[in-house]
Formats: structure tokens, C-alpha cells, sequence
């Protein structure tokens, strides 16, 4: 985990870690006791000029030393030191900042103009209490001063982080001068100091100093300036941002002849034709470094840092720069180009005679293995090792892990197991020197939560226009001659002012460069026509159907022969192998898995037929590829995807197919409830539909068999009577199941499904998962016919008791209901139009935010969010109050201070406070209106507050603070007896305030409140 560098920090460390030179160490303790010892050190009768005189002398001393510190000498002595390069940053990072914010602060001293009048006149006693305050207060923010931590993240300019830093400190600026202006000291002079100081560091951070040169050194950040506006198809940064910084174990290298027959296998990962799905060439030929963001899981930011050059980022990350036991994560949604950024990485570092790579793929690691055996087990049959401890002699090991989304039946809980396990090897035992970096989908951890602390995450970018244009010239050098000189990718993106429906939208395909291949492959092949007026009809699943559509073709010209599937026989197999591993949560099957499956298509094969039609069929499947041990595994997670997508789609045109009864013109289903909910069940209840099948699920949903055909006429604004009528039938025998289904008809057929699952799940679970994918799909649905029909204006038409039902059903399966959750599945849904009456209903416990696309059940959220809005203000304002009557218990110059403390902070941090509660529990963004008057309150409260303090009787002040807290209370009884609106609430604290602060008299007094409620 990368350090907390603060005083604290330094302190300790400089004792513990190079105690030997206790002329560094000195110097550092003065540097950062400097504010402590201002405070210990005031006499009694100082003040004004005085005063000051004192702390420029403090001052100037902490600069002396930081002058030593930042020497070439010391710097020096560091370097030879036995601390690490991070330890070494730490205190030249540390030093530098406290140099640049002390120059500040003395500027600032020399030209404030300081009024010490009337100082000298005051009484011993006046003047020895003054001093006393002084120095509590100077204590106090050097105490808060010594846990602010510096901030550091690698690649970005030391100034951008800084400035934070200084703004923190602004509590201490303000005891630092003068105390006898604090009470009247402005904002101005406060800012100016900022300024200076970041003046200051600028100039020292761009100097090139041994100690500035060493701090930039370290976080690399020439390298990634460099290469801000450069399309990179290369990853020599790698090399580039590791020279220099490989550290040495001086350890013999055995097996040099099996290394270096390693290194060519990993050489020659990019050029394996199966990472471009057997084009005649592999990914190297067309490979374009993608951008990134960096961030430092559990470091707060108010952004990730941009990163241009992501191989220079991860050369920075595994070099001597950073702990062994620092996990790096290569994050990103499916395509985005994790797995061939880690191939040409470790191809890359597979020619430098000084680094061990070793490349794994996770979707091997099974359930019942540790990492430390699963890496041992590899590296043993590619004869590297005897036993896991032999790499305890291999330097600069550096491990590669692609896929942590890939592990078996891969969850939160599973993966945090995984890198705990991998962060334990990596601070001990033979992987304490290794470096990982462990690359996945970012799908398990949104927003980053869950992630381990302190773990460099790099979620890699879509494409921009350069790079989709560099990644289109490349295709076309490689097809010249194959009709591809009209292949301009980068046309199909929209301009940067285009937002919503103005979008191109193929822009989600072509930034990402599985899809972008996909969508070039299909071009190329005459699948799909680009032409602008067609590229709106192009969708995921479209792209993946029309390479399917290729292969079969392929197969089909090949079908004749023994030990060959025709292309129905070949899809069959392919759906099942699909369906298998997506329902299973695993992403290869093993040999004997596949031959059942092959059996059920070809019952009368040998076992000698089965053995070599599995050969024969990944031989002539592109989308399926060889695992390590012979098994079946697709070339990318998405061709899985995109084939169980299919399965779903067959069994709902079959539980959605009507036919005509004879002699009736109307049709009825052909499958009943039972049997509907019985074959659905059977899909839905394994497991949660994931984004990403619903995605190809979606354009197969009107007509299958016309989407099979290739027909895209279902895909265009002007829809046929034919498309939309299918869609309405389906949408309509979904509603049937969901009522039903919540009614509790049929929980025996799921909970009889759930007995044959593998793995077995709770029944609870299956209900959840089934009750979610019918509300995923059935809104998908009436999304596809507001989609092809806007006057329709379709929803999904159910009960508010069946939702509400549904919704505790999917709670109880331990199912999050979150925003993701609630756009997939609670919008386009109306209770109001079923035609009942109106009832009481228990909502789940879940923020109403989430169902405000749910039409019907708009009044009663509204009315919740009303109630807990006006009991927090009232809280909040009782808080607030309480919190300023002990201020002013104390002394008049410390209830003054924090006055002017409370002025800055509560507007500029606002988003801390109750209008950031109410969006983040409540969803009022969704509410405009109560937002505008929370703010219009608080507003309201802040000059209450800032009468008060103004008043210069600090005992009358406390008489009205008490009055005015007795009201509240008496105003909060009646707010949660009645459930007052935000309106009631301010009309009866504005009669209050009226009353009180009105004139210049004692405020009529109320009997004092019962001693239990102070």
C-alpha cells in the first residue's frame, strides 16, 4: 500500500529507518515541530511585532534545515542509505512541500501590515490570558496540521497534487499571523499565502536540483507529458520508465536455456492469429495503446489522473518506485483491450534479459487452488522450477495474471479471497521481490468499492478519433486490395457536441477495439453496410451474428466428410457449450465435459468419433479455441455471451408462441403458466442475467428467426405492424408470468428447478434471480417498442402489490437493487393503469430514488422524501446551534474563530452536508424542488448564525441560544407527529427567529427545558 507521508509519518520513520545520521534526523524533527514549537515557545508578554519577530525566527531556522535536507550531500546520503526509493521520496517530497509553504507564510509575515495597538496596554492578567490562547490555538492546528496527509500519485505533476495540500493548512496561516487580527483577519491574505507557496514549490519542483530532479524522477512524469498527444501503437514505454529503476538481488539465474525458450513463447503471444479470431495475422499488426485513468484504490481524489502512455504508467508501477506487495489492476469493460495490452506487455518484457515475466491466464486457476500452487504448477511444466521456492533466486520477476473476472464462479467475495491470498505471496516467501499486475473486468467493483486498499487501479479508455482513425489505416495496409479502401471508422463517431440521441450510434462499437475489429471484419466480409443512413441499425449482437453468419458458411462448404457437423449440428453445439459455461459462471469446459454434449447431437458416434469431431470442430470454429489442457474455451468472453443470449431467445419465442385453436379465430399460448415459468425458470433461475447477455439479448427479442436470417428491417424507426405486434405479444405474456409469479403460484416449479442446479443454490436465491430477469426483459421490451413506436408510449403494465412483492422476493434472494439494478429493470413500469384501487403499501427497503421510474408510486416517494428531508434539516439546525452555544461558553476569541471558520466551510463544503444527504439516500436530485429549498433554509440558518455572533454580550447570546433550541425541539415533536412538508417546517422557524432576534430587548422567556433534554 503506498505510504501517508504527513509529520507524523516523517517523524517516526526518520528515527527508525536512518537514525544513524542524526543529522538528517534533527533536521527533519525541526522541520516538521516547527509550528509545535511556535506555540510552546510565546511568553507571556508577547504581542503584536513581538509576536511575529518569534515566528519569522522559528521560520527561518525550519528553512536552514530544509536547505540541508534538499543538499546534493543529503540526497546523496539517502541514496546509499538502506531505504527504499519510496522511503527517499517520501522525505524529499515531504521537505520540499514544508519549504515552499514556510517561504509563504514568511512572505506573507514581512508584508502584512500588523495593528499591535492597544497590545501593551492591557493588564498582566489580560495579556497572560491572551498568551495562553494563543498558544492553544497555535497547538491545536499543529496538531490537525500533523495528520494532513501529502498528497502523491505517480505520472502527475507534484504542483497539481499540491495545492490541495496548502488549502488544508489554511487553519494554521491564520494562527501563524498576527493572533490579535485573527478575529478580523479576511480570506485575501489567506489565499495570497496559497499562492506564494505554490509560487515557490513550481519553482523548485522545475529547477534541476538533484533533489527535484530525483522527486520528478520518481513519479515519471516527463515520460507521460511527453506523450499527451501521441497515438502510441507500441509499449517501448515500458522499457523506458523501468531504465534505471530495476532493483538487483544479485541472485544466480538458473535454467537459462528454459527461460529463454520462455521468453519466445511470450514473444510471440501478439502474433498468435487466435487473438484476431484466426484473421491471417495476430493483434500486434493492428495494436493501438489505448488512454487510461490511474487511481490509488481507498486514496481519495476528487478525479483519476489521465494517463496517455498506459505501458509507461505500468513500467513505473513494477519498477523499484513502488512495495512488491502493491497490487496493480489493468481494469476495463469487455473489449476494451485488457487481454492484448497484457500479451504485447509480456512480449515486450519477455526481451529484456533482466526481467522474468511469466503470463497466466486466471480461467485456469481452479476453485480448490491457491495462487502459490497454481503459478508453481505452470512454471513446473514449462520446466522454469522445480518447487515454488526456486523463485525466491529469480530476479525481477514480474507476473502477469489476465482474466480476474475469468476465475471459477467469480463474485466480490471470491475475488477478494484471491487478492488477499496474491498480496500475502507477494509480501512474503519466494514472491516477497515479485511485482503483479492482475488485469480483469471492472464489472464486480463499481465506482472501485471493494477493490483492496492501496491497489494501483489503470482502467483503460475507449478510443478517441485518432486512435480509432490509427487502428482504421492499419486495417486497411493489412487488406489492401480487399475492398476495404472505403473503411474509414473514425466517420462513424460523432463531433464532441453531440449528446443523447445525437450520438452516432455506432460510436459505442467502434471505440472499443474488439468491437471495432468486429464491426471492420464485417465490413470487410460484406455483412453489415456501413452506409450512414444504415450504420444506426448496427448493434452488438448484430456485429457477433454476422461473424457466426461467416463461420457457418465456412462449415457449411466443409460439412461433407466423416467427423463433421453441419452448420444446425455445429450452432447446437456451440449454444450448449455456451449455455453450460455461462450458467456455471466458468469460462472453458474440460474435454470430458464437451463429449456429453456431442453425444446428445450425434447419439450413434463412437467415443473415438467424439474424440476427434471435438478436435475438428475447434479446428473450424474461430470463436472456439483449445484450452491448456484440450478443453473448450471462446477466443473472448463475449462469444459466450452472445450465444447464450441465443439459448434465451429460443426458449422465449417457445413460451411466447400462440396458435390458433380450431374453430376460433382467436390464439391462445401454446405453453401453459406451468410450463412457461417451467422452461424460463429452468434459464432464469441459475444465475442474475448479466448486462452484457441482456445487451445481445436485446435486437434478438422481436422476431428471432428474421434476426438469425440477417433481416435488420426490425431494427429500423419505421417498424412493421409484424416486428411490433411480436413484441407486444411477448411483452403481454410476460406481464401474465410476472403477476403470477409474485401471486407465489408457482415458487414449487422454480424451488424444483433449483434442486437439479449446479451449483445448488437457496430457492430464495433462484426467485430473485428469475423475478429480476422477467423484470429485466420486460422492460426491454417495452424499451424496444417506445423505441420503434413513440406514440405507443408502452409500459410494462403490472399491480403495484405484484411489483412491490417482486421487489422483496429479489431482496431476499440477496440480490442488490442498486442504480444499475433499477435501469435494467424499474423503468417504463406503470401500476397506475392495471385499474386498481389504490392501497397502503409497504415499500422494500430500498432508496425511493430507485423506483422513480415507476409510474403510479410518484406521490407516496415524494411524500417520504418530504417527511425525512424536513426531520433532517431540523436535526441538522438543532446540531448546529448546540455546537455554537458551547463555543460561546468559552472564550470570546475562540467563539470567534470558529464563527469565521464555520462561515468558509459551510458554503464551500456544502456538498458535505444535508443537500448531499438527501441526493445520495434519497435521490433529490429527482426532486429539484426540495433541494432548492434545503438550500433557501440553510441560507436562512447562516445569517441566524452570523446575528448571533455579532452580538458582543456573550451571556445574552447563550439566553437566546437556549431560547431558540427549546423551540426547535418543540417544533421537531410536532414535525414527526404531523409529518410536516419543508414549507410548514421554514414557516415555523421564521415566526421564530422573528420573534427572538426582532428589537434589541431580552427575548421572552420559556420555562427552562427539563434538565434530561440538554
Amino acid at each position: 500500500m503506498p505510504i501517508r507521508i504527513n509529520i507524523q509519518f516523517i517523524t517516526s520513520f526518520a528515527e527508525e529507518k536512518i537514525g544513524n545520521r542524526r543529522d538528517i534526523c534533527e533536521d527533519l524533527k525541526l522541520l516538521a515541530l516547527v509550528y509545535k514549537s511556535i506555540g510552546n515557545c510565546i511568553s507571556v508578554s508577547s504581542g503584536g511585532d513581538d509576536f511575529r519577530t518569534r515566528v519569522l525566527s522559528f521560520i527561518t531556522q525550519a528553512l536552514s534545515a530544509s536547505a540541508r535536507l534538499l543538499s546534493t550531500e543529503t540526497v546523496s546520503a539517502l541514496s546509499v542509505s538502506s531505504i527504499s526509493a519510496l522511503e527517499k521520496f517520501a522525505i524529499l517530497h515531504f521537505v520540499s512541500a514544508q519549504r515552499a509553504f514556510l517561504r509563504g507564510v514568511e512572505t506573507l509575515l514581512n508584508n502584512l501590515e500588523v495593528s499591535g495597538k492597544g497590545e501593551n496596554k492591557r493588564q498582566p492578567a489580560e495579556r497572560s490570558k491572551a498568551s495562553r490562547e494563543r498558544k492553544d490555538v497555535i497547538e491545536r492546528a499543529a496538531e490537525i496540521a500533523a495528520g494532513i496527509d501529502l498528497p502523491y500519485m505517480m505520472t502527475e505533476h507534484p504542483s497539481s497534487q499540491i495545492s490541495t495540500y496548502f488549502k488544508d493548512y489554511e487553519e494554521l496561516i491564520s494562527c501563524l499571523v498576527d493572533p490579535t487580527e485573527v478575529a478580523t483577519l479576511d480570506r485575501e491574505p489567506l489565499k495570497r499565502c496559497i499562492e506564494l507557496s505554490m509560487h515557490e514549490y513550481s519553482a523548485w519542483i522545475s529547477g534541476d536540483t538533484e533533489a527535484a530532479t530525483a522527486v520528478r524522477s520518481f513519479l515519471n512524469y516527463e515520460q507521460q507529458h511527453a506523450t499527451k498527444n501521441s497515438v502510441i501503437d507500441n509499449v517501448n514505454g515500458l522499457i523506458l520508465a523501468l531504465k534505471d529503476w530495476l532493483p538487483t538481488n544479485g541472485a544466480e539465474e538458473k535454467r537459462k536455456e528454459k527461460w529463454q525458450a520462455y521468453r519466445k513463447t511470450l514473444s510471440s503471444l501478439p502474433d498468435d492469429r487466435a487473438t484476431m479470431f484466426d484473421e491471417a495475422f495476430g493483434v500486434r499488426n493492428v495494436f493501438v495503446q489505448p488512454t487510461a485513468t490511474y487511481r490509488v484504490a481507498g486514496v481519495k481524489r476528487s478525479k483519476p489522473v489521465p494517463v496517455a502512455d498506459v505501458a509507461g504508467l505500468l513500467g513505473t508501477l513494477i519498477s523499484a518506485r513502488t512495495p512488491a506487495d502493491d497490487l496493480i489492476l489493468l481494469c476495463g469493460g469487455p473489449g476494451s483491450g485488457k487481454s492484448t495490452l497484457c500479451r504485447v506487455l509480456a512480449s515486450e518484457l519477455a526481451g529484456n534479459d533482466q526481467i522474468h515475466p511469466i503470463f497466466l491466464r486466471l480461467r485456469r486457476l481452479t476453485d480448490t487452488q491457491d495462487v502459490a500452487s497454481f503459478i508453481e504448477g505452470h512454471l513446473q511444466n514449462e520446466g522454469l522450477i522445480d518447487k515454488f521456492s526456486d523463485l525466491g533466486s529469480v530476479q525481477n520477476l514480474v507476473l502477469i495474471l489476465d482474466g480476474f473476472d475469468e476465475l471459477v464462479m467469480a463474485s466480490r467475495s471470491k475475488l477478494r479471497e484471491f487478492f488477499n491470498a496474491l498480496k500475502d505471496d507477494l509480501s512474503s516467501g519466494p514472491l516477497r521481490d515479485a511485482k503483479a499486475i492482475v488485469s480483469g473486468r471492472d464489472t464486480l467493483f463499481p465506482n472501485g468499492a471493494g477493490l483492496p486498499i492501496g491497489a494501483h487501479v489503470v482502467s483503460l479508455e475507449p478510443f478517441d478519433r485518432q486512435r480509432v482513425e490509427k487502428w482504421g489505416s492499419k486495417w486497411r495496409v493489412l487488406h489492401k486490395g480487399r475492398g476495404v479502401d472505403n473503411f474509414f471508422p473514425e466517420k462513424l463517431l460523432s463531433d464532441g457536441k453531440a449528446k443523447g440521441r445525437d450520438r452516432s450510434p455506432l460510436e459505442h462499437l467502434v471505440s472499443w477495439p474488439l468491437t471495432l475489429h468486429l464491426v471492420a471484419r464485417a465490413h470487410t466480409s460484406g455483412s453489415i453496410d456501413l452506409k450512414p443512413e444504415n450504420a444506426r441499425l448496427v448493434e452488438k449482437a448484430v456485429l457477433y451474428r454476422s461473424i457466426v453468419a461467416d463461420t457457418a458458411l465456412r462449415q457449411e462448404n466443409q460439412a461433407s466428410g466423416h467427423g463433421r457437423l453441419n452448420p444446425e449440428q455445429m450452432r447446437q453445439f456451440v449454444q450448449a457449450i455456451a449455455w453450460e459455461m455461462y450458467s456455471t459462471g466458468r469460462e472453458a469446459l474440460d474435454v470430458n465435459e464437451g463429449l456429453p454434449i456431442l453425444r446428445s447431437i450425434l447419439p450413434a458416434a463412437t467415443d473415438a468419433d467424439l474424440a476427434e469431431l471435438a478436435d475438428v470442430t475447434i479446428v473450424n470454429q474461430p470463436e472456439l479455441t483449445k484450452g491448456e489442457e484440450t478443453g473448450f474455451e471462446f477466443v473472448h468472453k463475449s462469444f459466450s455471451e452472445y450465444f447464450a443470449a441465443e439459448v434465451i431467445a429460443t426458449s422465449l419465442e417457445k413460451a411466447c408462441f400462440q396458435t390458433q385453436q380450431w374453430g376460433s379465430k382467436e390464439k391462445t399460448w401454446a405453453m401453459s403458466v406451468h410450463d412457461a415459468t417451467q422452461s424460463l425458470g429452468s434459464l432464469f433461475s441459475m444465475r442474475l442475467l448479466t448486462a452484457e447477455v441482456q445487451e445481445m439479448l436485446e435486437p434478438m427479442l422481436g422476431d428471432f428467426r428474421s434476426f438469425l436470417d440477417g433481416d435488420s428491417a426490425q431494427l429500423t424507426g419505421t417498424a412493421s405492424s409484424k416486428l411490433l405486434a411480436s413484441l407486444e405479444i411477448k411483452l403481454k405474456r410476460l406481464e401474465e408470468l410476472l403477476v403470477d409469479f409474485s401471486g407465489g403460484n408457482y415458487l414449487d416449479v422454480i424451488a424444483q428447478i433449483t434442486k437439479l442446479q449446479r451449483p445448488r443454490l437457496s430457492p430464495l436465491e433462484s426467485f430473485g434471480n428469475y423475478a429480476s430477469a422477467l423484470l429485466f426483459v420486460s422492460v426491454a421490451l417495452a424499451n424496444r417498442i417506445d423505441r420503434l413506436d413513440r406514440k405507443k408510449d408502452r409500459c410494462v403494465s403490472i399491480p403495484a402489490q405484484a411489483l412491490i412483492r417482486l421487489l422483496h422476493m429479489i431482496l431476499s434472494g440477496e440480490i442488490q437493487i442498486d442504480a444499475t439494478f433499477s435501469e435494467r429493470g424499474l423503468t417504463r413500469i406503470d401500476t397506475a393503469s392495471v385499474g386498481q384501487e389504490k392501497v397502503d403499501i409497504a415499500f422494500p427497503p430500498i432508496a425511493p430514488v430507485l423506483l422513480q421510474g415507476v409510474r403510479g408510486l410518484t406521490i407516496p416517494l415524494s411524500d417520504a422524501v418530504e417527511r425525512l428531508g424536513a426531520a433532517l434539516r431540523t436535526t441538522q439546525l438543532e446540531n448546529v446551534l448546540l455546537s455554537l452555544m458551547l463555543e460561546a461558553s468559552g472564550s470570546k476569541f475562540d467563539g470567534m474563530r470558529h464563527h469565521r471558520r464555520f462561515q468558509s466551510d459551510f458554503w464551500r463544503y456544502e456538498s458535505r452536508g444535508s443537500i448531499d444527504h438527501l441526493q445520495r439516500s434519497f435521490g433529490t436530485g429527482s426532486f429539484p424542488g426540495a433541494a432548492e429549498e434545503l438550500h433557501y433554509f440553510e441560507r436562512r440558518v447562516f445569517d441566524v448564525v452570523e446575528r448571533f455572533r455579532s452580538t458582543s454580550d456573550v451571556a445574552t447570546s447563550r439566553q437566546r441560544f437556549d431560547e431558540v433550541l427549546y423551540r426547535i425541539r418543540d417544533v421537531l415533536s410536532d414535525g414527526y407527529r404531523g409529518g410536516y412538508r419543508f414549507r410548514e417546517i421554514d414557516d415555523r422557524f421564521r415566526m421564530i427567529f422573528e420573534h427572538i432576534l426582532d428589537g434589541s430587548g431580552e427575548p421572552a422567556r420559556r420555562p427552562k427545558a427539563p434538565k434530561q433534554e440538554n
